[in-house]
């Protein structure tokens, strides 16, 4: 059945509209606040050029600012699909891919940024560069697994492509392995990658009384609407019953959840606010202070 719109006017499901319009609001000054502080660049003696100076050429802020980047351009694509003419339009799903990507690009700013002890930062953007790595090494080589299938390129390109690959992870590996050594980290840590999403989301995710087991919550929810589940959709959406025959036939209509929508925003909006902040405070505050 196709997707048919649905105009509100239940009293309850119109005040959170309204708190979610809010919030948009919120999201969209904290993006602007982050595109003022990242348009200079950091103070010669701050904390985050200190951390930039210990993992050159693998700077801490390029990783933290592609994160950032990430999850300022998730808020204002988020306004775009949720206020259309001026008016909140929530979908079914097209929202929580947004949501659930800027959840993780702010938790996992705060993850490397907030420590107060300048060598797990660098520990911990090490720890990210080696994950990506990974993550990019597998990606190559599923592509070259594809032109292999298909014939689209011959023996030789495919053993460039390998050695390629190989290289590069062998020339990261050694630099970050490199740059641990210096700062005196322990490689057993170090080349243990990223923690798993929901880790870190546990750890950073406490908002004000909230604790980080409820933005990992939300988070596991909404990844679970962003992938194709009748269940899913069905348990987490808000259901209306029309009508039941003599049969019983029931017969329902289901739209977005405003609730859960509100809930996702409210982590997301949380989780970037405490990413820009944190930003904000390391590429000013002394190095060492």
């Amino acid at each position: 059945m196709a997707p048919i719109a649905h105009r509100v006017h239940d009293e309850k499901a119109l005040e959170l509209g309204a708190e979610i319009r809010r919030r948009l609001e919120m999201l969209n000054s904290v993006a602007d606040l982050y595109d003022t502080a990242s348009s200079v660049e950091a103070l010669p003696h701050s904390q985050l050029s200190a951390d930039d100076r210990a993992t050159a050429w693998l700077q801490l802020s390029h990783g933290v600012r592609s994160y950032m980047n990430l999850a300022a351009d998730m808020a204002r694509a988020l306004s775009r699909i949720l206020l259309v003419q001026g008016a909140l339009q929530v979908p079914m799903h097209a929202h929580f891919p947004l949501l659930r990507s800027l959840i993780e690009a702010s938790a996992q700013t705060l993850w490397v940024l907030q420590p107060d002890q300048h060598s797990e930062r660098v520990q911990r953007s090490l720890r990210a560069r080696l994950t990506e790595q990974k993550w990019d090494a597998d990606l190559y080589k599923e592509v070259l697994r594809s032109a292999e299938l298909y014939g689209a390129s011959t023996d030789d390109e495919l053993s460039a492509g390998t050695a390629q690959i190989e290289d590069r992870d062998t020339e990261l590996r050694a630099k970050v392995r490199a740059l641990s050594d210096a700062a005196g980290l322990d490689w057993g840590t170090t080349s243990s990658g990223l923690p798993a999403t929901a880790t870190i989301l546990r750890r950073v995710g406490g908002i004000e009384d909230v604790p980080g087991e409820f933005a990992t919550s939300i988070w596991r929810l909404i990844s679970g609407l962003t992938h194709p589940s009748a269940s899913r959709t069905t348990h987490y959406s808000h259901l209306e019953i029309l009508r039941e025959s003599r049969e019983g036939v029931v017969s329902a209509r289901l739209t977005a959840s405003m609730e859960w929508t509100l809930h996702a925003l409210v982590v997301a909006l949380g989780l970037f606010a405490s990413a820009v902040s944190i930003y904000r405070i390391r590429r000013t505050k002394p190095h060492g202070a």
